[in-house]
């Protein structure tokens, strides 16, 4: 099936959107264009930008009729405004032009997120002609995690000084807003940390080698991975803007807990992997076309309405097609595949054991095939499923064949910086003493800090926050009940990622939360070593272990009766 053309002309019959200008050639058109469609509207949001000192980098407009299609404007605050509100180097701005506010500009910006990792994925300032834009998207809003500042276009118009303006604007809104809440897996300018893990995950990629990613619910695998595949899409997009095409990746993301119920088998899967291949493939600006994939399997209603079979042969010819993309003469490319939550390939009740020995056989094959041009990463609780040599009655395919990457919680400069920066936006300052009682309690794990740090934003008052607020280490500690209210589901799902290794973990850490121990009998050093490498124990300079998480240590001292025997600590 053939693709649509581009150009202006087909975009206002809301086919597909114009070319991104980056340029300053191309970014002189465009806003010649914008001004000429949109005419005053148009003119005011740009010169209230740039009154406001952030400069536009580029423009583009969105799918919709004239006068009404949305644009999207990537912006650079100037450097005050990005170290007072601890932003990324580029921020979207969103012109909806249109009288009322739809849920397609929402949309159309989410999608203008993926650009870069240098873009601000936590924050999106949005020009509306429609008063009540904020209420009227406020449930589409709520579903994208991240905050959406609007500012009414006529209000706009009548202020004299935008720089002062914004800027308090933004720290009214932004103190109001639920900062630290745990949002989805973020790959960008807001994403803390890990850079030691990062470093792993390359060299892994680089070698060829299929990992396995293991680590406690909420500690962040997701996002690890997705930030190292983000970075590999962008450097292919950069180096093909360069013209240096024999360099590249293709990344796929497929995340097994976004299968439907109908959808738990290989055809469920197949279908996933072919809408991840396209993703990809956009995301590394590699045409479909190059990689001679079938561009009418884009369409969703021709997956849905294909058979299972066809599917399957579709999926299997289109990562073969990946491959051979990768593997032409003079070029240094690989395919990576990101399987997610891998652990419902093996679970019986779930799926079917005959599909995920399937699955798991045709990826192993590839990477012994064709070395350097296909790889895959695993993710999930526990390496439990991996490192069993057998599926039913056949040769576990994973086994003995992922590289073992355990992932605990973050190092105390990267906690201290998560606080910092998400505390700034909220108009917070977390004292040093503060940030360390975090850390005792968390270990590092960052959704556990963030939401320590919700409860801290939830229980001072927001109204003369906007010059600031200190966060001192007893205000931690006397949230530290309510605290534990809130986490005690996470707490009852570490246990089971603990005992699902090893059912004796549960009286050995029932025990260690009370006093410090030398011994950890009669758990194996293999339990042990899987247990520290989760960040739930910790060996003190002393030689003796205790539980590494705070709170779950006091946890465990509440709902898990310590043993009856006698044990030597």
């Amino acid at each position: 099936m053939a693709r649509p053309s581009g150009g202006a002309h087909a975009q206002r019959r809301g086919k597909v959107s114009l070319v991104r200008a980056d340029t300053s050639e191309s970014l002189a058109s465009h806003e010649s264009e914008l001004v000429r469609e949109l005419g005053e509207t148009g003119s005011s949001v740009l010169g209230f930008l740039r009154r406001a000192q952030f400069e536009v980098a580029s423009i583009e407009r969105g799918r919709g009729p004239t006068g009404e299609a949305p644009w999207t404007f990537l912006v650079r605050p100037s450097a005050d405004v990005v170290q007072a509100f601890a932003l990324a180097p580029e921020l979207l701005v969103l012109l909806m032009p249109a009288r009322r506010a739809r849920a397609l500009d929402i949309e159309i910006a989410e999608r203008a997120l993926s650009r870069g990792p240098r873009i601000d994925r936590s924050l999106v300032v949005a020009f509306t002609r429609d008063a009540n834009a904020s209420q009227a998207l406020a449930r589409v809003v709520r579903g994208t995690r991240r905050e959406y500042v609007f500012v009414e276009i006529e209000r706009a118009r009548a202020v004299q000084e935008p720089q002062p303006w914004m800027r308090a604007l933004l720290r009214t809104q932004l103190v109001a807003s639920d900062l630290f809440a745990p949002g989805p897996p973020v790959v960008g300018w807001d994403f803390f940390g890990r850079e030691d893990e990062l470093v792993r995950l390359r060299r892994h990629i680089m070698a060829g080698e299929p990992v396995g990613l293991y680590g406690l619910r909420k500690v962040g695998k997701t996002s690890l991975v997705l930030r190292e595949l983000s970075r590999l899409s962008a450097e292919t997009r950069r180096a093909r803007e360069s013209g240096l095409e024999e360099h590249g990746h293709l990344c796929a993301h497929l995340d097994m807990q976004r299968l439907g119920p109908m959808e738990q088998n290989i055809f469920g899967f197949m279908r996933g992997l072919i809408k991840a291949l396209f993703e990809g493939a956009e995301r590394s600006a590699i045409s479909s076309e190059e990689l001679k994939f079938d561009a009418s399997w884009r369409d969703a209603k021709a997956l849905r309405r294909a058979s299972d079979t066809r599917v399957v042969e579709v999926g299997t010819e289109m990562l073969e097609c990946g491959i051979e993309w990768a593997r032409r003469r003079g070029t240094s490319r690989s395919v990576v595949l990101f399987v997610d939550e891998y652990e419902r390939l093996f679970d019986r009740e779930l799926f079917p054991l005959r599909d995920s020995r399937q699955i798991l056989e045709h990826l192993r094959g590839l990477v012994q095939t064709y070395p350097g041009a296909f790889d895959f990463i695993i993710a999930g609780l526990s390496r439990r499923y991996a490192s069993v040599s057998t599926m039913g009655k056949h040769q576990n395919p994973l086994f003995d064949f992922v590289a073992d990457f355990p992932l605990a919680g973050m190092r105390r400069d990267e906690l201290r910086s998560l606080l910092r920066e998400i505390g700034a936006r909220a108009g917070l300052t977390f004292e040093t003493g503060a940030i360390e009682e975090i850390w005792a309690q968390t270990g590092g794990h960052p959704w556990l800090a963030r939401e320590y740090g919700r409860l801290i934003d939830r229980s001072l008052d927001s109204s003369p926050r906007v010059d600031g607020a200190v966060v001192e280490r007893g205000h931690v500690r006397e949230l530290l009940a309510r605290y534990a209210v809130e986490v005690e589901t996470t707490m009852e799902e570490f246990l089971r990622a603990a005992s699902s290794v090893d059912e004796t973990c549960v009286d050995v850490l029932g025990e260690l939360a009370a006093t410090s121990m030398s011994s950890l009998a009669p758990l194996s050093d293999a339990t042990v070593e899987h247990l520290r490498r989760l960040g739930l124990i910790e060996q003190q300079d002393d030689g003796r272990w205790h539980v590494g998480i705070g709170i779950f240590g006091a946890w465990l001292l509440r709902n898990v009766p310590r043993p009856t025997m006698e044990r030597v600590g």
